[in-house]
């Protein structure tokens, strides 16, 4: 998890403070983790963004949440046609998805916590991230075929997220 220690963790919070409570203090009992690195930026809006991991508040992450960014990490460094990694699963069900070490390529970006390169949100997402003037969905906004561009997402067999409600 070492090659994780200079990687910021972004959570995305809007209006719901008892979410976010809750998704923090579970991610500060996570082995790994390191306080310093999380930013949480209010309504939605992404400010500046780095080579980060992004997670809305209404998420509960697994203990091996950061090692599993750990060990996925050099996936992006190394393969230009992959635009994300998510730590979610849409089709990870209890009863069909049992290794934790399979990985999988796929056409949309599934959220619910993901990884992404700072040269992609400054050279083709900051221009378009939604802002008070451009009132849409970051996450839809990250399925569109003109943001994809082709490019895939990695992720796990077994999700790493928990969509909390």
């Amino acid at each position: 998890m070492d090659n994780l220690k200079i990687v910021a963790i972004t959570v995305i919070a809007s209006n719901r403070p008892q979410y976010l409570y809750r998704m923090l203090v579970r991610l500060l009992g996570t082995p790994g983790v390191r306080p310093n690195m999380i930013t949480v930026f209010i309504d939605g809006f992404f400010q500046e963004a780095l080579y980060t991991i992004v997670i809305e508040e209404d998420l509960d992450v697994s203990p091996d949440f950061f090692n599993y960014f750990s060990q996925t990490l050099h996936l992006m460094e190394k393969d230009s046609s992959l635009y994300c990694i998510s730590a979610w699963n849409d089709q990870g069900y209890s009863h069909s998805c049992k290794d934790p070490r399979k990985l999988y390529r796929v056409e949309t970006m599934p959220g619910l916590g993901w990884l992404l390169k700072k040269k992609l949100f400054k050279d083709e997402l900051e221009k378009q991230w939604p802002s008070s003037d451009k009132q849409w969905d970051w996450d839809m906004l990250m399925r569109l075929p003109t943001v994809r561009k082709n490019r895939e997402c990695i992720i796990p067999d077994i999700s790493r997220t928990y969509h909390r409600i």
